[in-house]
């Protein structure tokens, strides 16, 4: 099918292809990590956006090892919708990033950090190591945009 169209108020996920039309769907300025393990390879190879049932951007960077990868979502006033992983939760904690506490979940190969930054609801998932998603969740900064960007 054909994409939908920016300005269209079309509750369904789409494929964005800049970082630019997704902050369109969001409405503001992506939160992006100023740092990234050795592991992960920039740029993230899916971007999708949505607006139901609040505006959502959720990016997945592979793994330069091709085994999985991170998901960084973010949302406007709501939880991102994320695929719940499989397994039972062997460690849940609460952990400091930034002015508050983020909400750790640990199970059998992957790790869960999800914390607030005013209305904004981040996500970080994927095989990381819970230590090395607080340090990239501690590093988001607002995306920098360019002149020859715009």
């Amino acid at each position: 099918g054909q994409l939908p169209l920016i300005g269209r108020p079309d509750p369904r996920p789409h494929p964005c292809r800049t970082m630019q039309e997704a902050e369109e769907v969001l409405g503001a300025r992506l939160l992006l990590p100023a740092y990234f393990p050795d592991a992960l390879a920039w740029p993230p190879r899916l971007l999708t956006a949505g607006r139901r049932p609040a505006p959502w951007v959720s990016m997945e960077v592979p793994r330069r090892d091709g085994t999985g990868g991170l998901i960084i979502a973010q949302a406007i006033g709501a939880e991102p919708p994320a695929p719940r992983p499989a397994g039972r939760v062997v460690r849940r904690a609460g952990v400091a990033v930034g002015d508050g506490t983020a909400r750790l979940e640990v199970r059998a190969g992957t790790a869960e950090l999800r914390w607030q930054r005013g209305a904004r609801r981040l996500l970080l998932a994927g095989p990381e190591a819970p230590e090395t998603l607080v340090r990239i969740a501690t590093a988001m900064r607002p995306r920098v945009v360019t002149e020859a960007a715009r």
